[in-house]
């Protein structure tokens, strides 16, 4: 049985028009593993105050939640860079919004989506564009140290290991130009080099969030 297909977790009558005609931007953030996208996201959040989605915490939250032994398969697969079903990603994406524009009505910062082009796509489809896209551009080198360093540091992700984090670098090469692509043309996608500082990083974040906040 495919996850999708479980009761638990699949949602019924979704009303996304509250996402379709809500006034408040939403920003993606993207970029490669390393790229500092949860650190940069959360401060920007808390300054800003925008409702802050990790896509990656709500995937793990959805499945811990449902504790079916389909959840926890693809939970593992998740966690080892593996994809989820564009319907399973477009559920929780959507839920988790709707979930926090009830809750109160501000702007969204959320990393970790559009991982791939097919997922933008129906981003557009079911909500429209988002207000813009900012790309945490990184070298290969640099992504690779720091999670390196992460996994030395005692991480608990399973995809901070050597060989797990090869394959998120080159899962990345072969993905972000797809999504960089298809936002280009719209105007929509602003670039940040994340080779510098962290604090450096922030501070060329902040100046674009704030021209939405």
């Amino acid at each position: 049985m495919a996850f999708s297909e479980t009761e638990d977790l699949k949602p019924k009558n979704v009303d996304l028009q509250p996402l379709r005609n809500m006034r408040q931007p939403v920003i993606f953030v993207v970029g490669g593993p390393g790229t500092g996208k949860a650190t940069q996201c959360k401060k920007l959040a808390e300054e800003f105050n925008f409702h802050h989605l990790s896509m990656g915490q709500a995937i793990k939250d959805r499945f811990k939640k449902a504790q079916t032994p389909q959840a926890n398969v693809l939970q593992a697969l998740s966690d080892n860079g593996g994809i989820i079903s564009l319907d399973e990603v477009m559920e929780i994406l959507e839920l988790e919004m709707l979930r926090l524009l009830g809750r109160e009505a501000k702007p969204f910062i959320v990393h970790g989506f559009p991982r791939y082009i097919f997922q933008a796509i129906q981003y557009e489809r079911d909500i429209g564009f988002p207000r813009t896209v900012i790309l945490l551009d990184a070298d290969s080198r640099v992504m690779r140290e720091r999670l390196k360093e992460r996994g030395n540091k005692g991480s608990r992700r399973a995809d901070d290991k050597a060989a797990p984090i090869e394959e998120r670098l080159n899962q990345h090469d072969s993905t972000i130009q797809e999504v960089i692509d298809y936002y280009e043309p719209h105007n929509k996608l602003y670039v940040v080099n994340a080779n510098n500082s962290v604090d450096q990083v922030y501070k060329d974040m902040a100046q674009l969030v704030e021209l939405w906040a």
